[in-house]
């Protein structure tokens, strides 16, 4: 079963690569254009980057795939919507110079609606025929990749017959009109916490973020070398020796996010809060305390961290490693 820390956003770019979707580039850029804009609120990049990617992985398409404008699209709504109009207009004018356009030729079509719209065979050929004719009737000599991709997406849903899911249905986790500089610290949540999960924290085992409002998750880092060290374990470390630590973490975790949504409810109605976890130590602690490579032995940590995962209530909806 493919649990959702581990499925991945992929953005198509302008000139019809696609890329991992990577949050620090789309984090810096929403900074650059706070800091062109006069205002010093930093912070804010960091949520929005997190409540765009959180917002992708649970989007109802099939592949995972969306294009730069759709994506620079939404940060530009959720900083308008957030109040930072003067931000969201520097962060259009900084986008507009990079799209570039094309003719709509078949044997490019093919390459791009293959790769970008998840079509094959002869629904590949019936859809960029269809991309084909429609551009003609309106007149469309040039445009931006993304224009035909939507085109054969609407295609595509009309030779399947299910709704095409659309980006303008995306709903991140809860309002922010009411609670944007609402942010909930973290003696509120411990207040919460059994003694067990103090303990964890006071230890420095987990780490707690207090919860921001602009995208209300909870965020944990969890540091590996202080689990080694508490646990009294020598190098080499293997998995049957970390596995009984993961277990109290799990505790301390699910612990975390019960106290955190009750505390959080305290303010707003809502759902569940995003769980995102960070292991910002990993590096470091694969090359001393499991005596490997980094970045060599990454899938074998994240394979580690899969265990931990097992035991939560609530699955991350992202995991990080450093």
């Amino acid at each position: 079963m493919i649990k959702l820390s581990e499925l991945v956003v992929m953005v198509a770019n302008h000139d019809g690569t696609v890329i991992e979707f990577e949050a620090e580039q789309f984090q810096t850029e929403i900074i650059r254009s706070f800091l062109a804009a006069g205002n010093n609120e930093l912070w804010v990049a960091e949520d929005i980057v997190m409540a765009v990617e959180y917002a992708l992985l649970a989007h109802d398409s099939d592949e995972k795939i969306f294009s730069l404008t759709e994506i620079e699209s939404i940060i530009t709504g959720i900083l308008e919507d957030a109040g930072f109009a003067e931000v969201a207009e520097s962060y259009r004018r900084t986008h507009r110079q990079r799209h570039i356009t094309f003719s709509p030729e078949r044997s490019y079509l093919l390459q791009l609606l293959n790769r970008h719209a998840g079509l094959t065979g002869r629904n590949l050929e019936a859809v960029t025929d269809k991309v084909i004719v429609a551009g003609a009737k309106l007149h469309i000599d040039v445009a931006a990749p993304e224009l035909f991709v939507e085109l054969a997406k609407y295609y595509k849903s009309q030779l399947l017959n299910k709704e095409s899911p659309a980006l303008e249905k995306l709903v991140l986790p809860t309002s922010t009109e009411r609670l944007r500089r609402i942010s909930i610290s973290i003696d509120k949540i411990k207040e919460q916490l059994n003694e067990a999960s103090v303990s964890c924290l006071n230890k420095n085992i987990i780490q707690l973020y207090s919860i921001s409002s602009l995208f209300p998750a909870v965020r944990i880092a969890i540091n590996m070398k202080r689990v080694a060290e508490h646990a009294a374990l020598t190098p080499p470390v293997t998995e049957l020796l970390l596995l009984p630590n993961f277990s109290e973490i799990a505790n301390a975790v699910n612990d975390v996010v019960k106290a955190a949504e009750a505390v959080f409810h305290e303010y707003t109605s809502g759902g569940d809060l995003p769980l995102y976890i960070s292991v910002p130590d990993m590096a470091e602690f694969a090359e001393y305390w499991l005596e490997a490579t980094w970045p060599k032995c990454r899938p074998c940590c994240r394979d580690m961290m899969s265990f931990l995962e097992e035991m939560l209530e609530r699955k991350p909806f992202k995991l990080t490693m450093g």
